[in-house]
C-alpha cells in the first residue's frame, strides 16, 4: 500500500468463519480502506460480502448502487446492510475487495462508500468484475464494523485488512 496508507486492523482467517470484528477504530485518519482478500468457506457456492457499522442490523439504514459485469453489464440498486460485493469460487480461489470509506470520522453527513471486487473464478450466479457505491445513512463516525459473509462466510486463508488514510 502506499505510504499514506497505515495498517489499523488485520484479520488472517485459519479456519472458516462467518464473520470479523474491527473495533476501537482510531479517529485520527481522513478516510479508511478495507481490503478483503477472501475465499468462500463452502466452495462452489458464493457468498455476499457485507459490513455493519456501528452495531447497525437495520438494513432501511444501508443503501447501494450495483454495476457488475459478467458478460453483458447490468446494474442493480437495493437496501441491504454495507454492501460489498461476492466473493466465489472453489476452496482456495480468491476474490479482492476493497472499500473506500469517505469521511468516516465525520458527524454531521451519511457515510460514503465505494467498492471494488473482481472475483478469483467465474462462477454463475456471481459475476467477473463489480463496482458499487454503498451509503451507510447514519451521521456518527464509525468506530466498529463487522465483515461478514453468507453461505458460511470466508474460508481459511482468507485476509481482512482495515486502513487508515492520512489527511494529505
Amino acid at each position: 500500500m502506499p505510504s499514506t496508507y497505515t495498517p489499523i486492523a488485520t484479520a488472517n482467517i485459519i479456519s472458516p468463519t462467518a464473520s470479523v470484528t474491527l473495533s476501537s477504530i482510531p479517529q485520527t485518519y481522513t478516510d479508511l480502506v478495507l481490503v478483503v482478500s477472501a475465499s468462500v468457506a463452502n466452495g462452489g457456492l458464493f457468498a455476499n460480502v457485507q459490513t455493519l457499522y456501528n452495531g447497525d442490523t437495520n438494513n432501511a439504514n444501508y443503501a447501494y448502487n450495483l454495476i457488475y459485469t459478467q458478460g453483458s453489464g447490468t446494474s442493480v440498486s437495493g437496501s441491504n446492510a454495507g454492501w460489498m460485493g461476492y466473493i466465489s469460487g472453489n476452496i482456495g480461489a480468491y476474490a479482492t475487495l476493497i472499500s473506500q470509506i469517505q469521511s468516516y470520522n465525520t458527524t454531521n453527513r451519511f457515510k460514503t462508500l465505494v467498492n471494488y471486487q473482481s472475483n478469483g473464478t467465474i462462477n454463475t450466479p456471481c459475476f467477473s468484475f463489480e463496482m458499487s457505491a454503498t451509503t451507510w445513512k447514519n451521521t456518527a463516525a464509525i468506530t466498529s464494523m463487522v465483515v461478514y459473509g453468507s453461505n458460511g462466510g470466508f474460508g481459511a486463508g482468507s485476509r481482512i485488512t482495515l486502513y487508515g488514510i492520512k489527511a494529505a
